[in-house]
């Protein structure tokens, strides 16, 4: 790693994922009783959805979000930057960027997708929508997500920097396995 992040910022980032790590209880959130309450379901009976009733299938799938794919050519296109850029910034391959933003339906890994957000300069809540698009979600129950978080919040979009930390914290860097040679697997 070239970049050389002061222990103070490391420190810093150790309270902060003290302060906010959050641990699964293993309760669930919901009972059955509770998702369904609203259904006129009786308890001991398979549920009916009528949503499935109410829309066939191909009106569903016409209803759907915008592809993460298409998501990240809007970004890109806004931010002004060339993709080249861009996938560059997140410590990804031209192959890789070009297999996301050529296929609706691929689904990147949640650490390609995280150093993309950085390369893009996203704010807290629009990394959070970005990572959505692709079935992500940034969590407190995850150190990885705590430090990314750190480091928008201070907006400090350096992937280099935050891969420091990282590796520091023993954690998956971002943009690694690309780096690597490797797909993105």
């Amino acid at each position: 790693m070239s970049e050389q992040v002061p222990q103070e910022l490391i420190a810093e980032i150790k309270q902060f994922i003290v302060e906010n790590l959050e641990y699964e209880t293993g309760e669930p959130l919901f009972s059955r009783r509770d998702l369904f309450a609203d259904a006129a379901v009786s308890f001991g009976a398979a549920p009916t959805f009528a949503l499935a009733g109410a829309f066939g299938l191909k009106e569903l799938i016409s209803k759907r979000e915008r592809s993460f794919s298409d998501e990240l050519n809007e970004l890109v296109k806004r931010s002004g930057r060339k993709p080249s850029e861009i996938y560059n910034r997140a410590l990804i391959n031209r192959q890789l960027y070009s297999k996301i933003v050529g296929n609706p339906n691929y689904r990147p890994k949640k650490i390609t997708v995280l150093a993309l957000a950085i390369a893009l300069e996203l704010t807290l809540e629009q990394t959070k929508a970005f990572i959505a698009k692709a079935g992500y979600a940034l969590t407190r129950a995850s150190v990885t997500d705590l430090v990314v978080e750190f480091f928008i919040n201070r907006k400090m979009y350096n992937v280099m920097m935050i891969n420091e930390v990282l590796h520091e914290l023993d954690e998956p860097i971002l943009g690694s396995a690309v780096r690597e040679g490797r797909d993105d697997v």
